[in-house]
């Protein structure tokens, strides 16, 4: 019998994982905190001192002009296979997902964009706000749950994230012991001490060691970039309309430009097909 923690430290430090810290004492011993508050009597019982390190989810990013191209970025990396490092196709339907080695049991390596993940979240728990709430909770529920919420409403957060791209290493107990780590929590701590020592950092390196196949594909590859701000500008300026109480109205223009997308996105033929005859061609 055990106790399984498979959480994200960053969002108990900080209300979101949008960037988070890289030590591995802070976290652990965030994670057996909220254990230990919540569940004084079961954490009294558990052999703590043999805390076993299963996996750690390593994440940095790249970032490019907005949420369009990152788009496009997604879709060229699920073109890319290298060495061990392959695409999971079956896994890579999603537009703003990719993952290589899905169910491995040394890693898996996934690139997103955290600013969908990040709205979803932030919707959802819009929703489910007055319905979580317990009524001997209700107190220190509502107060969690709208910290949280106000957090990550911060507009200046949701600037950081548009146009990231976030690749993530799944680094399991395998790969971490081959790579020098120990498997127990404890001395994994003190060899993270030990490595940075010099001024390196330990997950950073793992996580450089894990894409290094990926990435020596990528070097010196050229992608072609179809960057649609340009447009949705001159269509706005060529389409816009002033409402009756002196507002500039720019809904022809999204109603274009929407037109536009399904064209680039879906094909001429499969749009056609879609509208009447006339509605397409006042559109076209």
């Amino acid at each position: 019998p055990c106790v399984e923690l498979k959480a994200s430290p960053a969002k108990i430090l900080k209300g979101h994982n949008v960037f988070g810290s890289t030590d591995i004492e802070l976290c652990s011993m965030e994670l057996l905190g909220v254990l230990a508050t919540a569940m004084p009597d079961l954490f009294a019982l558990l052999d703590v001192a043999n805390t076993e390190l299963h996996w750690i989810d390593a994440t940095f990013f790249g970032r490019v002009r907005n949420s369009e191209i990152a788009k496009q970025v997604i879709g060229y990396l699920k073109n890319v296979n290298n060495k061990q490092t392959k695409a999971s196709r079956q896994s890579n339907a999603h537009e703003t997902t990719c993952n290589w080695n899905k169910g491995s049991r040394h890693r898996e390596l996934k690139a997103y964009l955290k600013e969908f993940e990040f709205n979803r979240e932030l919707t959802d728990l819009r929703r489910k706000l007055p319905n979580e709430i317990k009524p001997d909770h209700l107190n220190e529920s509502r107060r969690m749950l709208s910290r949280r919420l106000a957090v990550m409403s911060n507009p200046e957060l949701h600037k950081w994230l548009n146009g990231m791209v976030r690749f993530e290493a799944r680094l399991k107990q395998r790969w971490l012991i081959d790579f020098g780590v120990p498997y127990k929590l404890f001395d994994a701590i003190g060899f993270q001490r030990n490595y940075e020592k010099d001024g390196r950092n330990l997950i950073a390196d793992m996580w450089s060691a894990s894409f290094k196949d990926l990435f020596a594909c990528l070097e010196g590859q050229t992608m072609n970039i179809h960057d649609d701000d340009d447009i949705f500008e001159a269509l706005k300026a060529e389409f816009q309309t002033v409402t009756p109480k002196g507002n500039v109205s720019y809904s022809k223009a999204c109603r274009l430009f929407g037109f536009y997308r399904r064209l680039t996105n879906e094909g001429y033929e499969t749009v056609y097909r879609s509208m009447s005859r006339e509605t397409f061609r006042r559109h076209l």
